[in-house]
């Protein structure tokens, strides 16, 4: 059974990877002034998708930062007729506010950049299918911090993002917490706890190398 944040980032992969084979499909089988067209509608798709995303990132740490002032609340005074004096709604549109300041473009969001880059790669490149799709794999499989593929991914839990174990468990090390490592993401409590394997991108990566001939991780 997936808790709703798995459920969630699952629908966002599997929504954000049918935009990308789609966008294959036009590149491939349109040109002129209907690729371009039809690609800029696909950007318009992803572009939403990823402004949905950072708003859920927003609502969720908001609702996070609520429970969390509530439980202290009833734990200083005992009479939960005082939380009920609280505002909710007013406090968490308050705290959706505050933490929109600063949220980048969803044009900035990892998986639109990708999007991009994947098009990007998709135009220029003059090979085969099966070595496009694993040069637009890398462009997905890349650690944001080190900037290097990946080769044992492990994912934060709250928010989904995505990074090489190494790199971010060594922000951890002599830390009980962190910020989530990529720009923009509103995920301020990250501890190791916080961390699992994503075994999808994983297996992906798997049978890129299989496909290069290497051996698979």
């Amino acid at each position: 059974m997936y808790s709703s944040d798995e459920t969630r980032t699952k629908v966002m992969n599997a929504t954000t990877e049918s935009i990308g084979k789609c966008a294959k499909f036009v590149i491939k089988y349109c040109d002129g002034d209907t690729r371009k067209e039809q690609l800029k509608k696909l950007e318009g798709v992803m572009e939403e998708c990823c402004l949905l995303e950072n708003k859920y990132q927003v609502y969720k740490a908001s609702h996070f930062e609520i429970q969390k002032m509530l439980k202290q609340q009833n734990k200083s005074d005992g009479e939960e007729s005082d939380t009920q004096k609280i505002n909710i709604r007013e406090v968490f549109n308050r705290k959706v506010e505050e933490k929109s300041v600063g949220v980048p473009s969803p044009k900035k969001h990892e998986k639109y950049i990708a999007f991009k880059n994947n098009n990007k790669l998709l135009l220029q490149a003059e090979v085969g299918d099966d070595e496009l799709m694993i040069m637009g794999s890398e462009v997905l499989n890349v650690d944001p911090i080190t900037k290097q593929m990946m080769t044992d991914p492990i994912r934060i839990k709250q928010c989904g993002h995505t990074f090489e174990r190494s790199s971010i468990m060594s922000l951890l090390k002599n830390r009980r917490h962190i910020k989530c490592p990529l720009p923009g993401c509103v995920q301020k409590h990250v501890t190791v706890n916080d961390l699992e394997e994503n075994r999808e991108l994983k297996l992906q990566l798997g049978r890129a190398l299989q496909a290069k001939g290497a051996n698979p991780i």
